[in-house]
């Protein structure tokens, strides 16, 4: 094709093989801090510029290629800003509920919270959680109503099991409602 370097397959052409069976090829996907608009996010007009769709279909076409695979998000996942105007919540609420489903589709196996995650408060996260269906760790946050987080989880791997230990920087959380945080020991 025109504009193609030297041994390029025309768009299109190339087909992906596997890369192992269950107990060759693993694969590892990483999120965190998820910004940007969701397409059409209603706030523009001629800005779209959402692409979580496209997240979902790479991670799930991808894990189709490896024996095993995780999903892991780092936090920051359902709320852009820690600070929202009364009239952004409705839109965020909406933007979350998205984020939700997104997680579920692609299978992630476990998250962080993230400060902005707290944006609405700690019963509008643990219902995100839920909606998501996604298990949050953190070995050094404390919801002071719940006992709902657990400092690790342990995700069948392979021959044994893999640790997944949250940890979170304190000063981050500072004035944000029933939340404490310890040093990350």
């Amino acid at each position: 094709t025109k504009g193609a370097l030297p041994g390029d397959k025309a768009p299109g052409t190339v087909k992906p093989t596997p890369l192992g069976g269950p107990d060759e090829a693993t694969g590892l996907f990483f999120l965190a801090g998820l910004k940007g608009y969701l397409e059409p996010c209603g706030c523009t007009a001629d800005v779209l510029l959402g692409c979580i769709e496209r997240i979902v279909g790479y991670v799930r076409h991808a894990k189709k290629l490896y024996g095993k695979s995780l999903v892991l998000d780092g936090g920051d996942t359902f709320f852009e800003k820690k600070d929202m105007a009364d009239h952004e919540i409705p839109q965020a609420k909406a933007q979350s509920s998205v984020i939700a489903k997104a997680h579920r589709l692609m299978g992630t196996d476990v998250t962080v919270p993230g400060e902005r995650d707290l944006a609405l408060g700690v019963d509008v996260y643990l219902e995100k959680l839920d909606e998501a269906k996604l298990d949050a760790v953190a070995a050094n946050l404390e919801f002071s109503d719940h006992n709902d987080l657990d400092s690790y989880t342990v995700i069948n791997w392979k021959d044994g099991g893999l640790a997944v230990v949250g940890a979170v920087s304190p000063s981050l959380y500072k004035g944000l409602d029933g939340v404490k945080t310890s040093k990350p020991v």
